[in-house]
């Protein structure tokens, strides 16, 4: 049979982690929690043998959560592609054209979810650059970022096994990110993941890029798909922020370039390897 709970945002199907304890023969299956937002006992179910215990608890497994997810959108930098050193190779050369030190091979971007130009400005007002030269370092930093054309970026471990098995599954993926849209396009074709993608959205393309809701509500309706049906997996509080103002569940890859504030906000859970995406696509128990 499957066990279903009927919680505000939907009807959700999963198991509770707390069954492992019971023997194989009477194990619950897990619990899966939208919105997962507290850590206390929803409800209690009985069968002709069984008391299923069910727990909202405040992070639940990837797996359970996005198996009924009939879309997903991703952030990109950070997120899909790690890009860090590209981004800070070519920022590093256009200050030193521009006739300002270099970046240091360690530096760390202070902005790297804000829409363009606002990482250049961040690292220009870190490193006591005037905004006066911002045209210059812009078109500098443009022309060194085309030249090296993602040759340093890659996909994170496990990226492309989950895209295949979301597509495998039919679930729909877009892309939202504060790159430009030209620049987001590139990027996923010179490194294969463009045929995952029915949508491709890049701070250029809406009048009101991330956190607002709009790039979010734009590929949610352009999949066909409702907001709350979805997911969308970022690693910025940005992202988190643009998550909630859409209505979409916020999945929060711990391995991008996130800090500390992403714990402000909401998120339906966090991970840190895509392999752990793959574990388990739905939960049944036969009794």
């Amino acid at each position: 049979m499957r066990l279903s709970v009927w919680l505000p945002a939907s009807k959700v199907t999963y198991t509770n982690p707390a069954a492992e304890a019971l023997s194989s023969a009477d194990r619950a299956l897990a619990l899966r929690v939208i919105p997962v937002q507290c850590a206390r006992l929803v409800d209690v179910f009985q069968s002709t043998r069984l008391t299923f215990i069910c727990l909202n608890i405040p992070t639940m497994t990837a797996p359970f959560l996005l198996a009924d997810c009939k879309a997903i959108a991703f952030d990109l930098d950070g997120t899909l592609l790690d890009t860090m050193q590209d981004i800070r190779a070519s920022v590093s050369v256009a200050l030193r054209d521009c006739g300002y030190g270099e970046l240091p091979e360690d530096y760390r971007m202070p902005n790297l979810h804000g829409a363009f130009p606002a990482v250049l400005v961040a690292v220009m007002q870190d490193r006591n650059v005037p905004l006066s030269v911002l045209d210059a370092v812009i078109k500098a930093y443009a022309k060194h970022y085309a030249h090296l054309a993602h040759r340093n970026s890659q996909p994170y471990p496990g990226v492309v096994d989950f895209l295949e098995d979301c597509q495998s599954r039919g679930v729909k993926l877009a892309v939202c990110t504060n790159k430009l849209h030209a620049s987001a396009l590139k990027a996923l074709e010179q490194k294969g993941l463009m045929p995952y993608f029915s949508v491709v959205l890049g701070s250029d393309s809406v009048s009101r890029p991330k956190p607002d809701a709009e790039p979010l509500l734009k590929a949610f309706e352009a999949m066909g798909v409702a907001p709350a049906q979805g997911a969308y997996v970022g690693d910025t509080h940005v992202d988190a922020i643009s998550a909630h103002n859409a209505g979409v569940p916020f999945v929060w890859f711990r391995a991008g370039y996130g800090g500390e504030l992403v714990h402000e906000h909401p998120q339906a859970l966090a991970f840190d390897d895509y392999a752990e995406l793959l574990t388990v696509h739905d939960a049944t128990f036969s009794s």
